[in-house]
């Protein structure tokens, strides 16, 4: 069975990065289809330690261990099956999401009085109380933004529109799009023990959170007297 890194091999890669090449990683992942046994025997994984350990992008540079690869197939086994099992979850509820708006456009189409609560408008499905959280496409830059949705409706042209406001703001910022090609369930974030989920060329979101420089360096009786300054001039 497959088992995650330990916290001390966390600490080597920490002290000392290393990474696979894109090619390497190639050549490692066509390994894993013919076999059953996510992991190839010791000889296979000598043979390619040495072969990576000879290629111009090693040679002379850095030498590549026997343990560096079976760690690498014990990881891609290990997260392999965590990947299946999150996106089997993930399936699930998107598969949840779209029976859902599958249902309020044959109520739409059917005209059907029970499905519209009272006090909304004819043609109009409210949302309130939906448990599922979605994002919707921006047309000023095309990205991805949460929202929550407030009702359906289907359009002149018979497509179903969803009229959803972003996620903090008020009704003022809310609009109609699309619900078949602006709309989707919520993305699911990665957590710190899935990173190893993310393989060379995904398409992933990266951010920065900004820290104040003076909070970083800042001393405690540097603060103090800008404290003490700044009350004085309050005095003043």
């Amino acid at each position: 069975m497959g088992r995650p890194p330990s916290a001390r091999s966390d600490w080597v890669l920490a002290a000392a990065p290393f990474r696979f090449l894109p090619d390497e990683v190639e050549q490692m992942e066509a390994r894993l289809q013919p076999l059953r046994n996510p992991s190839p025997d010791r000889v296979a994984m000598e043979e390619l330690a040495r072969k990576f350990s000879a290629s111009a992008e090693r040679i002379g540079k850095v030498v590549i261990q026997p343990k560096q690869v079976r760690n690498w197939f014990c990881n891609r086994r290990y997260y392999s099956r965590e990947g299946k099992a999150a996106r089997a979850a993930q399936a699930a509820q998107g598969d949840l999401a779209a029976r859902r708006v599958e249902a309020y456009r044959q109520q739409l189409a059917a005209g059907s009085s029970a499905a519209v609560p009272a006090g909304s408008s004819s043609g109009k499905i409210s949302m309130e109380g939906s448990q599922i959280k979605y994002e919707a496409k921006s047309d000023r830059d095309g990205s991805w933004y949460d929202v929550d949705v407030i009702s359906f409706r289907t359009s002149e042209l018979g497509e179903l529109e969803a009229i959803v406001q972003l996620s903090g703001f008020g009704a003022e910022e809310a609009g109609w799009v699309n619900a078949r090609t602006c709309l989707r369930q919520r993305s699911v974030p990665f957590r710190a023990t899935e990173c190893e989920l993310v393989r060379c060329w995904d398409f992933v979101l990266c951010y920065k959170e900004f820290v104040y420089l003076r909070n970083l360096r800042g001393r405690p009786r540097a603060f103090e007297r800008q404290a003490s300054d700044f009350a004085s001039a309050i005095q003043k």
